[in-house]
C-alpha cells in the first residue's frame, strides 16, 4: 500500500448468485473511519418540494386544452438548459 494511503481495496469477490460484492480491504491504521453518523437534516428534499409547489400553482393558472400541469411543470425546469433548436424534435416548442 502507497505511503499517503489510508484504506486500498485490493480484490472484489462476488457472491455467488446474489450479484452482492464483497471487498477485501487493507488499512494503514492512519485514519479510524468513521463509527457513527448523525443525520441533521429532516427532509434533505424540503426547499426543491417548497419549489415544486410553487411551480405547479403558477402552472395551473397557463392550462390549455392541449398542455397538461405536468407538462407546464417539465416545460419550466426543461426551458433553462433544454430550450435550443435542438430539443424541438425530442421535446416540442416550449409553450
Amino acid at each position: 500500500m502507497p505511503s499517503n494511503w489510508s484504506f486500498d481495496q485490493f480484490t472484489e469477490y462476488t457472491a455467488g448468485s446474489t450479484g452482492i460484492d464483497i471487498d477485501q480491504d487493507a488499512a494503514s491504521g492512519k485514519d479510524q473511519g468513521v463509527s457513527k453518523t448523525t443525520d441533521t437534516m429532516t427532509n434533505k428534499n424540503s426547499a426543491f418540494f417548497e419549489q415544486l409547489q410553487k411551480v405547479e400553482e403558477q402552472a395551473k393558472k397557463y392550462i390549455s386544452d392541449s398542455t397538461s400541469i405536468a407538462e407546464r411543470i417539465a416545460q419550466f425546469y426543461r426551458q433553462f438548459d433544454y430550450s435550443s433548436a435542438e430539443w424541438i424534435p425530442i421535446a416540442g416548442v416550449l409553450e
